[in-house]
């Protein structure tokens, strides 16, 4: 169980642009919904994805994403929605991989990729802790 978190926080450590967050009813479809894939902040959004993003434009990149946990990868879209009824947010979509509400997701970017991984409650627990002590230390 550890294992994954270490591995986390070392690649963390190597490449210091990453999101994560708890996952959402909404993220994973769970609620019925009609939107699709992760929703990530505006600011997280800017700092991953370095295109030219602004209102008034739907903006689509392809992304590789590397899961951790099953040596999986998946090209997955990051999009930005500018017009419609989404205005100015930003999704993961085609993620080809079940996920849940409440697993914590971390997405890291390593040169042109991304390494995802996917942790449990007490996963996510001793990450967030570890990571608290990094930036206090």
């Amino acid at each position: 169980m550890r294992d994954i978190v270490f591995k986390a926080l070392e690649c963390i450590k190597e490449n210091p642009e990453y999101i994560c967050k708890y996952l959402t009813p909404n993220d994973t479809g769970e609620n019925g919904s009609h939107q699709s894939g992760i929703y990530i902040n505006k600011a997280d959004g800017r700092l991953l994805f370095t295109e030219s993003f602004k209102k008034g434009e739907n903006v689509h990149s392809d992304i590789l994403i590397r899961w951790f946990d099953t040596n999986f990868e998946n090209h997955c879209k990051f999009i930005y929605y500018g017009k419609g009824r989404r205005k100015d947010e930003f999704r993961i979509t085609c993620l080809n991989r079940k996920l849940r509400s409440n697993d914590f997701f971390l997405l890291v970017k390593v040169e042109n990729e991304f390494i995802g991984f996917i942790f449990d409650n007490s996963q996510a627990a001793v990450f967030l802790t570890k990571m608290r002590d990094i930036h206090t230390a």
